[in-house]
């Protein structure tokens, strides 16, 4: 029989940090405020303060944007499995895209309501096109068995 852990029985968590120690952990070592924090996922302060104290969960949609900015999964978030302090995000134009996201980006042309372009993926180029070789792309992409990418605006 084995002995009991100091202040209950059973195995020790995997993890001994909370959500709220981890997603402190990571604006800190970017050398961020909790404002910054607050700010880039769309909260406020005052319950980015009340996750970090572990007062209170961040609901789906708040983990969602952690998530997404740090470049973690939920789960690595939640039980601290996989859990690593990510770099920086990269900031693109109005965006903050986690660095872990950045480098599989594709920045795009500008195109009118109803255009379309075809996406290079060998060279991450775009070229607008017309409706004819669009489908024309489509039909050689699929007998080649490649993917291809047509952005209609």
């Amino acid at each position: 029989m084995s002995r009991p852990l100091r202040g209950g029985y059973g195995t020790p968590p995997a993890h001994p940090d909370t959500i709220g120690k981890r997603i402190k952990r990571i604006w800190l070592a970017w050398k961020w405020s909790q404002a910054q924090l607050a700010d880039a996922i769309h909260t406020n302060q005052k319950s980015l303060s009340r996750w970090e104290l572990d007062k209170q969960e961040p609901g789906e949609p708040a983990l969602g944007a952690l998530a997404g900015l740090f470049g973690l999964t939920i789960q690595a978030l939640r039980s601290g499995k996989g859990f690593k302090v990510p770099a920086q995000p990269r900031q693109l134009g109005p965006l903050l895209v986690a660095e872990a996201y950045a480098a599989d980006l594709i920045r795009l042309p500008s195109l009118a309501v109803g255009g379309l372009l075809l996406v290079h993926r060998e060279d991450d180029s775009a070229e607008a096109i017309t409706a004819r070789k669009a489908s024309e792309a489509i039909r050689r992409a699929h007998e080649e068995g490649r993917p291809v990418w047509v952005v209609v605006g």
